[in-house]
């Protein structure tokens, strides 16, 4: 996972695969974790707090044919459990 912000990218290793052979989020608990610690990483602030930030999510694996609606929906509760106020995916 890739996160980047106002300048700032960091490449994350997840503690544990969130990924499975069928879906890039199989895991919702693992990303979860994995983009709240990414994003205090590199020191977003405002989330979960009064200013809260768009979440911009670029699928770069997985995602041939387009994702499905089940998949759009884990991005944007991703965004949501994260605490941004919308979450964009770009396919």
């Amino acid at each position: 996972m890739v996160i980047s912000a106002n300048g700032s990218s960091r490449t994350l290793t997840p503690k544990a695969n969130f990924t499975t052979h069928r879906l890039l989020v199989g895991n919702f608990h693992e990303a979860e974790e994995c983009l709240r610690e990414g994003l205090k990483e590199i020191g977003v602030r405002g989330f979960l707090r009064f200013r809260k930030p768009i979440l911009h999510v670029f699928p770069k694996e997985m995602s041939e044919g387009g994702l499905s609606s089940i998949e759009q929906r884990v991005y944007r509760e991703l965004g949501l459990c994260v605490g941004a106020k919308e979450t964009v995916i770009h396919e």
